[in-house]
């Protein structure tokens, strides 16, 4: 067996000295305020409110999407019930469906509106056009410096050649 050696008598426990910070105190619960409590309240009612009537909405939406789908199934299934008839293109049951819109002219199908175009395209037109006018402003003044710049070795090209039958070279060309 082990003996354990006596060290001595045991410590007290330790106080707590006079010069010691005492522990910092929790800070105290805020006053209870019953107007915050009747803010919230009427905000958790307007919320609960609102969502009522996002999801009113939400339903109506749906009803009327699946009474449209059913009309587009009925239509389709009612045509394609006829003997030799060609099948409903996406546009035409749409129009059936949906029934005619200002936009819609029998036989042309669905197409943006015309007053579209006379306001955009005459705008993209002149840019076009001033785009070409300066692409062809820039090639003119590419073909002057091609036309000077083979002058220039023209000359070159002829006084060596001058040079050359000077002292008695013969070149052809």
């Amino acid at each position: 067996m082990v003996e354990l050696e006596e060290l001595g008598p045991p410590l007290p426990p330790p106080q707590a000295s006079s010069d010691a910070a005492p522990p910092p105190q929790p800070a105290p619960p805020p006053r209870f305020d019953p107007s915050r409590m009747i803010g919230i309240i009427r905000r958790k009612a307007l919320i609960k409110d609102l969502a009522a009537v996002y999801h009113a909405e939400c339903l109506a939406y749906c009803q009327e999407l699946l009474e449209l789908q059913r009309k587009w199934e009925e239509t389709q299934a009612e045509h394609l019930s006829q003997t030799s008839v060609i099948p409903l293109s996406p546009e035409e049951l749409s129009v059936k469906v949906l029934k005619p819109r200002s936009g819609y002219v029998k036989g042309l199908g669905l197409r943006p509106s015309s007053s579209m175009k006379t306001i955009v395209a005459p705008a993209k037109n002149s840019d076009y056009v001033q785009c070409l006018e300066m692409q062809i402003a820039q090639q003119n003044e590419q073909i002057a410096r091609f036309q000077k710049s083979e002058k220039k070795q023209s000359k070159k090209i002829q006084s060596i050649i001058e040079c050359l039958t000077q002292k008695r070279y013969h070149v052809k060309f």
